[in-house]
C-alpha cells in the first residue's frame, strides 16, 4: 500500500483507542466530532488572544483584548467541534526512509490519542473522506485545513 508512494496528501490518519474503533467507529461507520474544549493537546488548550478591529472605523474601545479573550475563548471552544487527523510530510517514495514522515508513525500521537500505544490508527483516503464529509455536513458551516505547529521561545 505504501511502497513507492510520493504523494504526501493522499492519506489522512486518525489515532484512537482500540475499543473506540471497534465499538463505535467500525461498528457504526461514524466518527465523532468533539468540542474543541475537550482536546488534550497542550498547544490547543491555551487561551487565544483576540485583538479588536473593524473595517468600518467603529469605536471598539470597550472591547479590550483581555475582555474579548475572556468572553470568546470559552464560547468558541465549546461551540466549535472538530475531528483531528495527522498527515504525511515530504515523501520520497522510499518506504524505509519515509517512515518518520508518515502520519501513522508518530509516537506522541500513539501515546496521547492511540490508547498509549495499544490503540489503532485508521487510514482514510483524503479525497474520498473529504467528499463524504462535505456531503454529510453540507447544511452546516464547516471547513477543513492544516494546523501547523511552531516551536517558539518563551518571552
Amino acid at each position: 500500500m505504501f511502497t513507492g508512494q510520493k504523494e504526501s496528501d493522499q492519506y489522512i490518519y486518525h489515532y484512537t483507542k482500540a475499543e473506540t474503533a471497534i465499538e463505535f467507529i467500525l461498528e457504526n461507520k461514524n466518527l465523532r466530532l468533539s468540542p474543541f474544549a475537550k482536546t488534550n493537546d497542550p498547544k490547543e488548550t491555551k487561551d487565544w488572544f483576540f485583538i479588536p478591529g473593524t473595517n468600518q472605523g467603529r469605536n471598539l474601545d470597550k472591547y479590550t483584548p483581555e475582555y474579548l479573550s475572556k468572553v470568546l475563548n470559552p464560547t468558541l471552544k465549546q461551540k466549535t467541534n472538530l475531528l483531528c487527523f495527522s498527515t504525511d510530510k515530504n515523501l520520497t517514495g522510499n518506504h524505509l526512509t519515509d517512515m518518520p514522515n508518515r502520519g501513522f508513525c508518530k509516537p506522541r500521537m500513539w501515546a496521547q490519542y492511540g490508547g498509549n500505544h495499544t490503540g489503532v490508527c485508521l487510514i482514510f483516503d483524503t479525497l474520498q473522506f473529504s467528499d463524504i464529509f462535505y456531503e454529510q455536513f453540507s447544511n452546516k458551516d464547516c471547513s477543513s485545513g492544516m494546523v501547523n505547529y511552531q516551536d517558539r521561545l518563551i518571552d
